[in-house]
Protein backbone atom coordinates (compact mmCIF):
# COMPACT_ATOMS: atom_id res chain seq x y z
CA UNK A 1 0.00 0.00 0.00
CA UNK A 2 1.31 3.17 -0.87
CA UNK A 3 0.24 6.50 1.37
CA UNK A 4 0.64 9.88 -0.44
CA UNK A 5 0.34 13.20 1.59
CA UNK A 6 -1.15 15.98 -0.41
CA UNK A 7 -0.37 19.67 0.77
CA UNK A 8 -3.71 21.29 1.79
CA UNK A 9 -5.32 24.10 -0.24
CA UNK A 10 -4.91 27.90 0.66
CA UNK A 11 -8.55 27.44 1.05
CA UNK A 12 -9.57 26.19 4.57
CA UNK A 13 -12.45 25.31 6.89
CA UNK A 14 -12.09 25.37 10.33
CA UNK A 15 -13.88 23.36 12.43
CA UNK A 16 -16.52 25.26 14.87
CA UNK A 17 -17.01 23.01 17.69
CA UNK A 18 -15.53 19.15 18.59
CA UNK A 19 -13.16 17.68 20.53
CA UNK A 20 -9.28 19.18 21.08
CA UNK A 21 -6.75 17.25 19.62
CA UNK A 22 -5.98 13.61 21.07
CA UNK A 23 -2.58 12.28 20.31
CA UNK A 24 -3.14 9.00 21.40
CA UNK A 25 -5.94 8.45 18.84
CA UNK A 26 -3.52 9.44 15.64
CA UNK A 27 -2.26 6.74 13.69
CA UNK A 28 0.21 5.43 14.70
CA UNK A 29 -0.26 6.43 18.32
CA UNK A 30 3.32 5.11 19.54
CA UNK A 31 4.47 8.46 17.86
CA UNK A 32 2.34 10.27 21.29
CA UNK A 33 5.46 11.48 23.33
CA UNK A 34 6.87 13.15 20.30
CA UNK A 35 4.53 15.11 19.20
CA UNK A 36 3.69 15.84 22.42
CA UNK A 37 7.11 17.13 22.94
CA UNK A 38 6.94 19.23 19.39
CA UNK A 39 3.78 20.29 20.52
CA UNK A 40 4.75 21.66 23.71
CA UNK A 41 7.89 23.09 21.99
CA UNK A 42 6.25 24.76 19.16
CA UNK A 43 3.83 26.35 21.36
CA UNK A 44 6.06 27.47 23.85
CA UNK A 45 8.24 28.94 20.74
CA UNK A 46 4.87 30.74 19.65
CA UNK A 47 4.11 32.13 23.36
CA UNK A 48 7.78 34.02 23.36
CA UNK A 49 9.33 36.66 21.54
CA UNK A 50 7.73 37.27 18.47
CA UNK A 51 10.63 38.14 16.08
CA UNK A 52 12.52 35.11 17.14
CA UNK A 53 9.43 32.68 16.83
CA UNK A 54 8.98 34.25 13.27
CA UNK A 55 12.48 33.56 12.52
CA UNK A 56 12.78 30.41 13.90
CA UNK A 57 9.52 29.19 11.64
CA UNK A 58 10.74 30.67 8.73
CA UNK A 59 7.19 32.94 8.29
CA UNK A 60 6.63 36.74 7.74
CA UNK A 61 5.56 39.60 9.89
CA UNK A 62 2.03 39.21 7.68
CA UNK A 63 1.60 35.66 8.39
CA UNK A 64 1.75 36.36 12.80
CA UNK A 65 -1.21 35.02 13.26
CA UNK A 66 -0.07 31.58 13.02
CA UNK A 67 1.89 32.02 16.04
CA UNK A 68 -1.94 32.90 17.47
CA UNK A 69 -2.48 29.54 15.86
CA UNK A 70 -0.07 27.90 16.81
CA UNK A 71 -0.52 28.66 20.86
CA UNK A 72 -4.39 27.13 20.80
CA UNK A 73 -3.12 23.86 18.82
CA UNK A 74 -3.53 21.81 22.15
CA UNK A 75 -7.41 23.59 22.57
CA UNK A 76 -9.38 24.47 19.22
CA UNK A 77 -11.61 21.71 17.65
CA UNK A 78 -10.24 19.56 15.55
CA UNK A 79 -11.28 16.97 12.58
CA UNK A 80 -9.79 15.25 10.10
CA UNK A 81 -7.73 17.13 6.94
CA UNK A 82 -10.49 15.66 4.44
CA UNK A 83 -13.40 17.74 6.71
CA UNK A 84 -11.45 20.89 6.71
CA UNK A 85 -9.33 21.06 3.90
CA UNK A 86 -10.54 21.70 -0.07
CA UNK A 87 -9.71 22.12 -3.49
CA UNK A 88 -8.60 20.23 -6.40
CA UNK A 89 -5.70 17.57 -4.70
CA UNK A 90 -8.34 16.89 -1.73
CA UNK A 91 -11.27 16.44 -4.06
CA UNK A 92 -9.30 14.38 -6.50
CA UNK A 93 -8.17 11.81 -3.39
CA UNK A 94 -11.66 10.81 -2.89
CA UNK A 95 -10.71 10.41 0.98
CA UNK A 96 -14.03 7.79 0.56
CA UNK A 97 -12.15 5.58 -1.19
Amino acid sequence: MTIVLLPPSESKLSPVSGLGLNLESLAFPELADKRDKVLTELTKLSLGKQSKALAVLGISKKQEFELVRNQNLLTVPTAPAWQIYTGVLFEALDSNS
